[in-house]
């Protein structure tokens, strides 16, 4: 039988399970999925924004194409206009959607906080009270924006040397694993020689691109987590989300590859099945491109919270 702690009105409910003993139980991820779900709705505008973004920027590649094909050159000014006012929008959407995503996290991690363990492993959740705590939390969440903007501010300027150590390798393998294959399929030589990136060293640099990507998503996702009810000022919550997270680095960096899979395999699994089957249709297909970015919105107004949930669970018991 599970230890007992007791509340403050004198009930008693299920102590958090230790480590990720809790992730084992199916009722977990039911419940877990439900609460998701509830919370989906609210999901919908950062998700629409992000998809705004990217239909901006396809629209505009299709546009320009479009337009080149006319062999005018007076329709260059046209298309260097074009691109200049939709990279001017796409960026504004992709700082509107970000923190407007941010702002959603972090009310869904107060959210599950403040909802008992013993509602995740019970037979079924409690909806209307997790819909309630939700609303509640989500209210809660905007009466702390100026804390919350002065806590991302400094675990962002904490996260720019990683960022530039995950950047740099991974443009290296990208060069690296696209290049062969622009050479193989130009019809004419590039004016300019594109050298070859060494095999050795474009493995590195791919695991690199690894290591410090699940780091800084392991930062990120904790500090959503820990942001949304920790009672310390912005300085100190930083200070203790980087602890926090460099001990229990190895759970963490297991629970974010987990989820990153899983969520890739549902909302991008073209990406994955390509690298097994054929797929010639789907290539340089604007159909497909659209449909991809409509699909992925529509995924993720669940799977950015299911993903954020474990996080949620296994740090919940820790202390703020």
């Amino acid at each position: 039988m599970p230890p007992l702690e007791d509340t403050k009105d004198g009930a008693c409910l299920v102590a958090p399970q230790a480590g990720l003993a809790v992730f084992s139980k199916p009722k977990w991820w039911r419940n877990t999925f439900s609460f998701c779900l509830s919370f989906a709705p609210k999901c919908i505008k950062p998700a629409a924004i992000i998809m705004a973004m990217v239909l901006v920027m396809l629209s505009t590649v299709v546009a320009e194409s479009l337009l080149l094909q006319q062999a005018n050159l007076g329709l260059l000014f046209v298309v260097l206009a074009l691109n200049f006012f939709a990279l001017i929008g796409a960026l504004a959407l992709l700082v509107w959607g970000f923190a407007s995503w941010l702002s959603r996290l972090t009310g869904f991690a107060l959210a599950f906080n403040q909802t008992p363990q013993s509602q995740f492993l019970s037979e079924k959740i409690d909806l209307a009270a997790s819909k309630l705590t939700q609303l509640q939390s989500i209210q809660e969440t905007d009466k702390r924006k100026a804390h919350l903007a002065k806590y991302w501010t400094g675990l962002s300027l904490f996260l720019t040397l990683p960022s530039i150590l995950f950047i740099v390798p991974f443009c290296i393998s990208l060069y690296a694993s696209y290049v062969p294959a622009y050479l193989a399929h130009a019809q004419t030589a590039p004016t300019m020689p594109l050298p070859p990136v060494p095999e050795p060293v474009a493995m590195i640099c791919t695991v690199a691109s690894l290591i410090f990507g699940t780091y800084i998503m392991v930062l990120t996702l904790a500090g959503i987590v820990i942001s949304a009810s920790t009672d310390l000022q912005p300085g100190p919550a930083v200070m203790h989300t980087i602890k926090l997270s460099h001990i229990k680095i190895l759970p963490l960096s297991l629970i974010t590859v987990a989820m990153l899979s899983i969520t890739l395999a549902i909302s991008a699994p073209r990406e994955i099945l390509q690298h097994f089957v054929a797929m010639p249709w789907a290539e340089n297909n604007i159909f497909v491109m659209f449909g991809e970015e409509i699909w992925r919105c529509v995924t993720s107004v669940i799977l950015t919270t299911f993903t954020l949930a474990p996080f949620c669970e296994y740090l919940r018991s820790k202390p703020k």
